[in-house]
């Protein structure tokens, strides 16, 4: 499984995302990264973690992508949950993948957000688009951000069980 990040920036050279592997995560690596506005950090823990907090303060990323590359059989069926939580000042939204097999472990791709709108001044709305692609042996699954946010926490969690389990 790998996570992968783009934030479409015109504020810094064109090879400044190479310091951060090239905003790839890989599952199993703990990883750390700080891209200008965004940082990003993973953990090697179950359930596994991923963390991108974008600050973009300066407002050089016009739109960002997370996606998850995990190579899985396209047999397999889905099914896709959407949410949201306000606690305080804090709104929470998550989409989840959730694929069930009969030859492998079931397992759910969660992304979520969380803003503030009046503590952290986070962007009021957020224009997210959901990527879905699925071929025979991988599949993508991700948000892509058409515009500038600032002041949110973007995160990945995957969750999964033994067989038939989920």
């Amino acid at each position: 499984m790998r996570i992968s990040f783009y934030a479409n920036q015109y504020c810094y050279p064109y090879n400044y995302r190479s310091n951060c592997q090239n905003g790839n995560i890989k599952y199993g690596l703990g990883n750390g990264c700080n891209l200008g506005n965004i940082m990003s950090s993973s953990r090697k823990m179950y359930p596994f973690f991923a963390l991108f907090a974008v600050g973009n303060f300066d407002h050089c990323f016009s739109s960002l992508s997370f996606e998850v590359n995990t190579y899985r059989s396209a047999v397999d069926s889905q099914v896709v949950y959407k949410g949201n939580h306000t606690f305080n000042n804090f709104f929470l939204h998550y989409e989840a993948q959730c694929r069930y097999g009969t030859t492998n472990a079931s397992l759910c791709d969660v992304w979520f957000y969380v803003t503030n709108f009046e503590d952290w001044k986070s962007s009021k709305t957020l224009n997210i688009g959901l990527r879905n692609s699925q071929y025979s042996t991988y599949y993508y699954f991700g948000w892509r951000i058409s515009e500038a946010v600032s002041n949110t926490l973007f995160g990945y969690t995957m969750i999964s069980r033994s067989w038939l389990l989920l």
